[in-house]
C-alpha cells in the first residue's frame, strides 16, 4: 500500500477524521475483537456505516484490504482439504474485514496522531519514535532504489544476483549516510533522545459515543454468534 495515498486520505475532512485518535483506535480494536469472535453482521454494517462517515473512496479501499487474502489463502486451503468449507469461509471473511477496518482507521487519522494517541495510552515512546522514523523514511529509501534503477538502466545494466547485490549494499550505505545526515539535523534543531508529543485535543462526548457503539457492536455480535 502506497503511504502517499493514506497520507492524503487522512487529511481529508469529514466525521470520522474528526474524532479523537484514541477513540477511534479503541473503536478499531473493538470491531476487530467482534470481527474475529463474534457474527460477521455487526462488524460489516459497522463497516457500511464508517466507509460513508469517514468520506474514503469505496473501491480503493475494498482493493487495498485484499493485501491480506494470499496470506489467509493458505489457512482456508488447510480447512477446506480437512473437510471444514464453512471454516475456510470464514478465515476469509473475517481476515478481510480486520484489513478493512485498519485501514479504514489509517486512511481518517494522519499516521502521528495515531502513533501520538498511542503514546497517551501508555505505549512505550521509544518503540513508537522507531517506527515514525521508519514510516517516515522508508518512503525515501524506496524513492532512492527507484531512481537507482533507473539510472542503471540507462546505462544498459543487466538484471543479475551480482547486480542486486552490489546496488543493495549501495543502496544502504547511501541510506546510512542519509541517516547520520539527518541525526545530525536533528540533535542541532534540540533533540534530545525523544520526539516531542503532540498536542491533542481533549476527549470529547462525540468520541465516547464513538467508543459506545463499538462496544455495543462487539457485544451484540458476541451474543448473536450464540
Amino acid at each position: 500500500m502506497r503511504f502517499a495515498e493514506l497520507d492524503a486520505w487522512g487529511l481529508r475532512d469529514s466525521v470520522l477524521h474528526r474524532r479523537d485518535a484514541r477513540a477511534k483506535i479503541i473503536a478499531t480494536l473493538l470491531i476487530l475483537i467482534a470481527a474475529s469472535r463474534g457474527s460477521l453482521v455487526f462488524p460489516v454494517l459497522a463497516l457500511a456505516l464508517a466507509l460513508p462517515l469517514a468520506r474514503l473512496p469505496l473501491i480503493p479501499v475494498l482493493l487495498r484490504g485484499a493485501v491480506v487474502l494470499p496470506f489467509s489463502v493458505g489457512f482456508a486451503a488447510a480447512s477446506w482439504m480437512s473437510g471444514r468449507p464453512d471454516i475456510a469461509l470464514f478465515v476469509l471473511l473475517r481476515s478481510y474485514l480486520s484489513a478493512l477496518c485498519v485501514i479504514v482507521l489509517l486512511g481518517s487519522t494522519q499516521f502521528p496522531a495515531i502513533l501520538e494517541a498511542l503514546r497517551r495510552m501508555g505505549a512505550p515512546p521509544l518503540l513508537l519514535d522507531t517506527i515514525q522514523f521508519v514510516y517516515r523514511y522508508l518512503s525515501l529509501i524506496a524513492e532512492q532504489s527507484k531512481r537507482m534503477a533507473i539510472a542503471a538502466s540507462a546505462r544498459g545494466a543487466r538484471r543479475s544476483f551480482t547486480a542486486v547485490a552490489g546496488a543493495t549494499g549501495v543502496l544502504f550505505a547511501r541510506s546510512y549516510d542519509r541517516a547520520e545526515a539527518v541525526h545530525r539535523s536533528m540533535l542541532a534543531r534540540g533533540y534530545s533522545g525523544s520526539l516531542k508529543p503532540r498536542v491533542a485535543a481533549a476527549f470529547s462526548a462525540p468520541d465516547a459515543v464513538l467508543v459506545l457503539a463499538s462496544s455495543t457492536i462487539l457485544l451484540a455480535a458476541l451474543l448473536l454468534k450464540r
